[in-house]
């Protein structure tokens, strides 16, 4: 009989929660600690204190257990459409002792509006999502599950950016990584909402930033543009982890 355990690792994540991954393939990542963190950072700034979030193309579940984590009092909905990283995830959620705080619903980005906003809800106050970075035609590329994961075969930022805007409360905040590089496609995925923050990371020093993280919300406060804040460093050039990339961590549970 195969024996599952074979195939995964179980890993810690934040504080004393863990997380079972595929022991190959596509894994939890800094992309998905970005996310939380910046969603955080965020509702610190803002003063915001949500009872719910959801987190669209959820995978193994971290950002959603991460933020579960972080705040509490908060109900968090993870959305996935992969039935073993689904699987996966509500594992580790059970693992935890958050399946009282934590739903996990298999279903597809792109019809969310369906299974996600039930009849006289008003929407949710804060949605997170990481969506694949790469175009089906930017590489040569299979049908499985790590592909899914880095191409956009079952969604892509402009789904994931329609889905937030059919979903997000009136003052909700969505909260995004992407590809920097990519910020045509960015733009056009977030086109009907309003961009409250802006912040490239830098992954190690003296490299141009990939990646950019987002918020954008429904509700115009104003009309001045926002500019773009100064970039995240994670790590100096001999890899050590920038100051504010060890806050970061340690705002979110994590071992110096």
């Amino acid at each position: 009989m195969h024996d599952p355990t074979k195939d995964t690792t179980d890993d810690a994540l934040v504080g004393d929660w863990r997380i079972l991954q595929p022991r190959k393939g596509h894994r939890w990542s800094t992309d998905d600690l970005l996310c939380a963190w910046f969603a955080l950072d965020t509702l610190d700034q803002l003063g915001m204190v949500p009872d719910r979030s959801l987190d669209l193309g959820c995978g193994l579940g971290s950002v959603a257990m991460m933020l579960a984590w972080a705040l509490p009092g908060l109900h968090v909905t993870g959305l996935e459409k992969q039935p073993s990283r689904i699987t996966l995830a509500r594992r580790s959620v059970s693992r935890n002792g958050a399946t009282d705080r934590i739903r996990l619903v298999e279903g597809d980005v792109r019809d969310a509006r369906a299974f996600l906003m039930p009849p006289g809800m008003a929407g949710w106050p804060l949605v997170t999502a990481t969506p694949p970075y790469w175009p089906v035609t930017s590489g040569t590329h299979g049908d499985d599950e790590q592909a899914r994961c880095r191409f956009d075969l079952i969604g892509s930022v402009e789904d994931y950016g329609r889905a937030a805007q059919d979903l997000l409360a009136p003052q909700g905040l969505l909260v995004m990584v992407y590809d920097g590089r990519q910020k045509e496609r960015l733009d056009r995925a977030t086109s009907g909402l309003w961009r409250l923050r802006a912040r490239p990371v830098v992954a190690r020093e003296g490299d141009p930033p990939l990646l950019t993280l987002g918020v954008w919300t429904l509700a115009q406060a104003d009309t001045s543009p926002r500019d773009p804040e100064p970039p995240l460093l994670l790590r100096h050039t001999d890899g050590t982890r920038s100051p504010a990339f060890s806050a970061l961590r340690h705002r979110m549970g994590m071992p110096a």
